[in-house]
């Protein structure tokens, strides 16, 4: 789905826990661009109603460099969307930042630990979250439609070719029954 970078999703179930748990990996050989950051801040959006997330990158910035314009991009994104970045100090055997573990702001987060690395270039992190929920969690089911990609020249295109123009009922209840059956129909169409 994302050109830039390599994503993967999943549900963490515990008794009173669930978050969704997303682990990305942006190879390091290729310079980052603008197109990595369209691609994460629609992943992002994607995933922004759900209340206990987890991102988990290897994204091979160098985010302890604060000057850094590739780091200041991802900062911004990550507070436009209310996240926050707990990994602080050397994850990697070239002493940066290059790992992240990312929560929702309001999420506590007990403990992240990052170890020296051993079996790999990059440090084990560690992180312990608060499992304490006000309520039992109960699953929901949500759509979300990438925006981006409507072409609204050809969404007017089959507005005037759909019933609602070429044959438009008379009866008002039956007009807007067909107006949401269409559109409906239509955004399926165009916005996946």
């Amino acid at each position: 789905m994302y050109k830039t970078c390599e994503v993967v999703g999943a549900f963490l179930h515990c008794s009173r826990f669930s978050a969704l748990t997303i682990v990305i990996y942006r190879p390091g050989s290729a310079a980052a661009c603008d197109e990595f950051f369209d691609d994460l801040a629609d992943l992002i959006e994607r995933v922004a109603t759900y209340t206990n997330l987890l991102i988990i990158d290897d994204i091979n910035l160098h985010l302890d460099v604060r000057s850094d314009a590739h780091t200041i991009k991802f900062q911004q994104l990550l507070e436009a969307y209310d996240l926050t970045q707990h990994v602080v100090g050397a994850a990697h055997r070239l002493s940066h930042t290059l790992d992240v573990f990312i929560t929702r702001a309001e999420q506590t987060v007990n403990s992240v630990l990052v170890d020296p690395p051993v079996l790999s270039d990059h440090s084990q992190i560690v992180g312990v979250l608060s499992a304490q929920l006000p309520h039992p969690h109960t699953g929901t089911r949500q759509v979300c439609r990438c925006w981006r990609q409507l072409d609204l020249d050809e969404l007017k295109h089959d507005i005037q070719q759909s019933v609602l123009i070429t044959y438009p009922s008379a009866d008002v209840d039956e007009y807007f029954i067909c107006y949401n059956d269409v559109l409906r129909s239509l955004l399926d169409k165009h916005v996946t």
